[in-house]
């Protein structure tokens, strides 16, 4: 069952279609939009990890059907290195970047008593990359959406 969206009933097409998927709140279309999104990206590495045939086979459609407006691999692993190469030039470079995971580390070790005897600006600071990593999700989606938007995707 494929309707198009041009035709009249568009309302009454939706409305068949959401009956046929099932679809009852928003988690559920979330769940379709994620297998394509997920199939959209999938390299061609993955696509042959996938033993289910009808798995397979659907991927490859929904990744011909969506081609547009979506990098292809080699488009975006340049701009992935681009990204890297940017910011690892805003920090200051390799040995920068060293230090600045050895801060990391001796920040982990400050205990909150420590924390409580030194200088206000210090202490928020020192807060500050003790919870660095409580954001990561974010952090990558960031990343990945600044990827995505040199490459048209």
């Amino acid at each position: 069952m494929i309707l198009t969206s041009g035709n009249k009933n568009s309302i009454e097409n939706a409305k068949k279609l959401i009956e046929v998927l099932e679809i009852k709140n928003l988690s559920k279309a979330e769940k379709f939009e994620k297998c394509e999104t997920l199939a959209r990206m999938a390299p061609e590495e993955v696509l042959e990890l996938i033993e289910d045939p009808s798995v397979k086979e659907g991927v490859s459609w929904l990744k011909e059907t969506h081609k547009e407006g979506f990098p292809t691999l080699n488009d975006w692993r340049n701009a992935f290195a681009r990204t890297i190469k940017l910011y690892f030039e805003e920090v200051g470079g390799v040995d920068k970047l060293k230090n600045w995971h050895e801060l990391e580390a001796i920040c982990d070790e400050i205990t909150e008593e420590k924390m409580e005897k030194t200088d206000e600006n210090l202490r928020d600071i020192i807060k500050c990359i003790k919870q660095i990593h409580e954001c990561t999700p974010e952090r990558r989606l960031e990343l990945i959406e600044k990827i995505n938007s040199e490459t048209g995707g």
